[in-house]
């Protein structure tokens, strides 16, 4: 860091991104009793300062990481020489390092179709756009799972269950159907 525009800056950004975070706490701990569903919430002075503190802490720490002398950085990044061996055969760090990554774009974008119907308001339109209490007499248990079942069954799979229930299928679609 002794290469660096100012220590400071970047000390007291990353203080002032800290504070905002903190600034925004109690009025997520109000929403408690609304399942943290903060949307419609009015914006208090606090959470506007946090947000502005979160912002504001940001440039100035990404100020004080700025090079001290831009044109010595400049000259030494132009030698910097960068080819990618073409003919280098893929080893099975390559392979694993290609299955996560398909991995991770599959959940990126199953995201919004499997983790939306946890999300309390979002079940409740899907249901009124469905018939509403028509559709909900389909349901042996009269409603969908809630958000808070969504989370045990997540709790249970990460530390209860046992080791053979990988590859699964559990519903939690209010025994709406049965596999």
């Amino acid at each position: 860091m002794t290469d660096r525009r100012a220590l400071w800056a970047f000390v007291l950004g990353c203080a002032a991104v800290t504070a905002g975070v903190i600034a925004h706490l109690p009025m997520f701990a109000m929403a408690r009793a609304m399942h943290y569903h903060l949307a419609g919430m009015p914006m208090e002075p606090g959470m506007i300062a946090g947000m502005v503190l979160i912002v504001g802490g940001v440039l100035v720490a990404g100020y004080g990481l700025l090079p001290r002398d831009v044109t010595a950085q400049r000259a030494a990044a132009a030698e910097i020489t960068i080819a990618a061996p073409e003919d280098m055969p893929l080893g099975w760090q390559h392979w694993r390092l290609m299955g996560v990554l398909t991995v991770a774009l599959v959940i990126d974008v199953m995201k919004p179709a499997s983790l939306g119907f946890t999300v309390t308001g979002m079940v409740e339109d899907y249901l009124e756009s469905r018939g509403g209490p028509k559709l909900l007499a389909d349901i042996p248990l009269g409603r969908p799972a809630e958000t808070e079942e969504i989370g045990e069954i997540v709790r249970w799979l990460a530390t209860s269950a046992p080791a053979s229930a990988t590859g699964a299928v559990i519903d939690a679609n209010g025994a709406s159907y049965v596999r």
